[in-house]
């Protein structure tokens, strides 16, 4: 296994002192066409299993050393030792090198401060491809060119936030290898945009981390005040005008701050705090009613953090009005589906749904009779809604919502898709190992026996089928040499064409995700040839991740 030692300088700190004493490691899946999820190892430990185009990260470690192996199917095919000081940033990349052989590629993050408002955009080749120049493009000119980058090597340069299209061009010609695709650049964010898989392929893409390196701050009006316009200042500069009830995020430096809520154009401070921001934070800072003082500053975190399931939204509900305790009820067609009991002025409760349309009332605590709605809410899968009551209950009574967009986190297969065992005249595939939830994919039986039944056997155990201990021989059953690897709970009918193949859409419904541990699927093909007339297949093992 080669092991070089990367030591990283402790220059390439974290923008937030928070975790000076901890590294950064942030792992991309770069390699193409594997016939499985490989396991990420350190020190010995699984960390977690991803497929092509998949990433995680970024983890916090202890300085120190690391045994990093990529495992495929229980093997090591890839493997180094990084040795990662306090506050070192860095990605390593399964990928290709310049002549297809898989390698770890390791590159240091540049956590530098940004002269806002500005993003970081670095371009990094690791695919099976010559060298390439990057041409960034805006409105359809070009705005960056990065000449000349060969597999293994990296350029970057800092960007005004914008829209942006990236394109691969061969080296020092205008043949497009790859691209344009979109990239949208957000102020205060570092992008790792990676060229991976083999140029001139489908599985030629680019793979981008996106990580924060400031922190964000939002607000709210939440006084009411009608025509008294307050803003929100940081350090004596005006940061957010409310001169609208919803402020959405703006990006500023890591640090310590006096945050006021001013008015009368920024000379009176009607209530300030002392708060501090860490590269990452997203808060919401505002001025609202409060019982036993006039006027409360509030500064909740919100979570930007992946979601659990990719179709699933995350709701946050704030009391921050004068008004008693309450209740906040959802539903959907009619039907309960949550109630957020007991909400005081200053509590807050967040919870994950199913993206849809929902309703939300908010009624005395312990009542049904709503003071407020029912009003409709959609939820958008991979959004987080926060809604907050605001104003006087009777008067200026009113609720704010701002919506966080989280697809830009990178989404985990919640479902890994593994083969194992051996056919006796049929072989069954799926078209990918990862996949998420109500996700379609494709399973392929292939046998040489054309037009012929066939069906895909589902099970919940590869150790047991009503005693009898599995994988177990069907030579019993006249098929020498034929293997079962799964019990039985249901099947699908999936009969063969006339060149032996036989394909059909499947999924992983959502409601099976609470208690879904695996399910186990295997072939069996009808044929006129030998004894037992049947052949069958190896197994998949479909494993919740």
């Amino acid at each position: 296994m080669n092991t070089p030692s990367l030591a990283l300088a402790a220059t390439l700190s974290l923008a937030s002192t928070a975790f000076a004493q901890d590294a950064s490691l942030t792992v991309l899946h770069g390699v193409p066409g594997l016939p499985a999820p490989v396991e990420v190892v350190a020190n010995g430990a699984t960390l977690f299993s991803f497929c092509f185009e998949e990433q995680r990260g970024p983890l916090t470690l202890p300085p120190g050393s690391y045994d990093v192996e990529v495992r495929l199917e229980g093997a090591t095919i890839l493997g180094a030792t990084y040795v990662l000081g306090a506050g070192d940033d860095v990605s390593v990349i399964a990928n290709l090198d310049a002549s297809g052989a898989p390698e770890l590629t390791p590159f240091a993050n540049d956590g530098s401060a940004l002269a806002l408002p500005s993003s970081r955009v670095t371009v990094r080749h690791a695919a099976e491809a010559p060298a390439v120049d990057v041409v960034v493009l805006q409105g359809g000119q070009t705005a960056l060119t990065i000449p000349g980058v060969t597999n293994g090597q990296e350029a970057s340069a800092d960007v005004a936030p914008g829209d942006y299209e990236v394109e691969l061009r061969l080296a020092g010609t205008s043949t497009v290898a790859f691209g344009p695709v979109p990239l949208t650049v957000e102020d205060g964010f570092r992008y790792g945009v990676h060229a991976v898989g083999q140029a001139l392929t489908s599985n030629f893409d680019l793979l981008v981390q996106r990580d924060a390196l400031t922190a964000r701050v939002r607000s709210m009006e939440g006084l009411r005040f009608g025509n008294l316009v307050p803003s929100l200042y940081l350090d004596g500069t005006e940061v957010l005008k409310l001169d609208e009830l919803v402020r959405t995020g703006v990006a500023v430096q890591p640090g310590s701050y006096l945050a006021e809520i001013r008015v009368f154009g920024g000379s009176s401070t009607l209530v300030s705090q002392q708060i501090d921001l860490a590269a990452g934070d997203d808060r919401m800072l505002l001025a609202n009613p409060s019982f036993g003082t006039a006027i409360a500053f509030s500064d909740f975190a919100n979570d930007v953090s992946a979601l659990g399931l990719a179709n699933e939204a995350r709701v946050t509900v704030r009391h921050l009005a004068l008004a008693p305790q309450v209740d906040v009820i959802v539903t959907a067609n009619g039907a309960a589906v949550a109630t957020i009991g007991g909400l005081v002025n200053g509590d807050e409760a967040t919870a994950e749904l199913p993206a849809g349309a929902y309703e939300v009332a908010i009624a005395p605590a312990c009542t049904t009779t709503p003071v407020f709605g029912p009003v409709p809410l959609v939820l958008e899968a991979r959004t987080h809604t926060i809604a907050q009551a605001l104003g006087e209950l009777g008067s200026t009574f009113t609720v704010g919502v701002d919506v966080i967009d989280l697809t830009p986190l990178p989404a985990a297969a919640e479902v890994l898709l593994r083969r194992f065992g051996t056919g006796c005249g049929a072989t069954l595939t799926a078209s990918t190992n990862c996949v998420i939830f109500d996700e379609v994919f494709q399973l392929e039986l292939d046998t040489s026996v054309p037009n012929s039944a066939g069906v895909v056997l589902f099970g919940t155990s590869n150790t047991d089928f009503a005693g009898l201990p599995l994988p177990a021989g069907l030579a019993g059953f006249g098929a020498t040499g034929c293997t079962l690897y799964t019990d039985y709970f249901g099947f699908r009918a999936l009969p063969t064409d006339a060149q032996g193949r036989a394909v059909g859409d499947f999924s992983v419904p959502v409601r099976l995700a609470p208690f879904l541990d695996a399910i186990y699927l295997q072939g069996a093909i009808a044929t006129p040839a030998g004894p037992g007339h049947f052949v069958t297949s190896n197994a998949i093992a479909v494993e919740r991740n």
